[in-house]
């Protein structure tokens, strides 16, 4: 196998269930707008695996808007072609899995899967790095220890940048998150111009001994709306983007029980599903309650947390035939009858 394959490792078994090393890295395949950790897959193959991918330092980088194989190929296919697929397209190095229809890898992510192909997934200069992209990735947890000021301090003392390079580097993300801040506060406005052309529904449902906030928005093109509804105390957030593709939030701590409110938003998930493939003229074969995609609504994600026709990652995914007002009849109805 080589002298650089660790014993132990993700490398090691993929080698020996009959995967052949790859011969040339021809291209890198991530979903679009890579996550942290995919950010971090990239950094840990080409600084710890370009044995592993050669050519990788000159491969040539695809963003794919679209779920399911990557040009209609197997992840395995791809592989002896020269792609090396991270965190989308199925494969062992693809946490999410959604294109081999199966559930994602608790306890993985696209980083914590590349350190464990390369055998250094108890590195003890990885292991906070790793637990914290690995956090974030799962559950949005953040460390101030990673904030922009150390990254501007890690890139003046180790990351081989001029500090023109490093200050311009730190200021494009002073400018994203200028933007960012622009946009939630635009919320605001936009909300009530909204409200004003009959774009907006709010509701409290009384679900057991609990009152839940729900609002739901068309046409919304703000990407901050959703985190603008959380503060304003929202719990149950419906959007619908003006290309008619909608986002289904809500809190963790909503279905985690025991709670006091313990809501089962798995029947939501059901419903739309099944009314999906209903308008669709689809028969839904797959588990309407299955996280990740299912077969017959395949235009629906499902995260445990959160339903999504479309997302950041896979912004192309064709918009549901369901309207927004149907959906939102769903929600109301499952959450009424907890």
């Amino acid at each position: 196998m080589g002298c650089d394959v660790a014993p132990g490792s993700l490398a090691e078994r993929l080698y020996a269930s009959g995967i052949p090393r790859m011969t040339r890295c021809r291209g890198v395949l991530f979903h679009s707008n890579p996550h942290l950790d995919e950010v971090g897959q990239i950094w840990l193959a080409e600084e710890f695996a370009s044995t592993h991918f050669p050519g990788i330092e000159e491969a040539k980088w695809v963003f794919n808007t679209l779920p399911g194989p990557f040009m209609g190929k197997s992840w395995q296919q791809l592989w002896l072609e020269g792609w090396l697929l991270l965190g989308s397209g199925g494969g062992p190095l693809d946490e999410h899995q959604m294109s081999a229809g199966k559930a994602r890898i608790q306890g993985q992510c696209g980083m914590t899967l590349m350190a464990d192909f390369v055998g250094r997934r108890e590195d003890p200069a990885l292991r906070h790095l790793l637990s914290y992209v690995l956090g974030n990735d799962e559950d949005g947890k953040r460390d101030g220890h990673f904030d922009l000021a150390a990254t501007i301090r890690v890139s003046y003392r180790y990351g081989e940048l001029t500090q023109e390079r490093a200050v311009a580097k730190a200021a494009l993300d002073f400018g994203a998150w200028y933007r960012q801040q622009q946009a939630f506060l635009a919320c605001g406005s936009d909300l009530l111009a909204k409200q004003k052309a009959g774009l907006v529904w709010a509701d409290k449902i009384q679900v057991g001994n609990q009152t839940v906030g729900c609002v739901a928005v068309d046409k919304n093109e703000n990407r901050e709306m959703a985190s603008y509804l959380r503060y304003a105390k929202a719990q149950v957030i419906l959007l619908r983007s003006p290309r008619g593709n909608v986002q289904i939030f809500w809190p963790k701590y909503l279905v985690e029980k025991p709670t006091k409110v313990g809501l089962d938003m798995s029947q939501v998930v059901r419903f739309v599903r099944t009314r999906e493939a209903q308008v669709s003229g689809k028969i839904l074969t797959g588990d309407p309650t299955a996280e990740g995609y299912t077969s017959g609504a395949e235009c629906w994600y499902y995260t445990g947390w959160a339903l999504l026709n479309a997302s950041d990652s896979y912004p192309d995914t064709p918009p549901t035939k369901v309207s927004l007002g149907d959906i939102v009849k769903i929600v109301r109805t499952c959450m009424r009858l907890k």
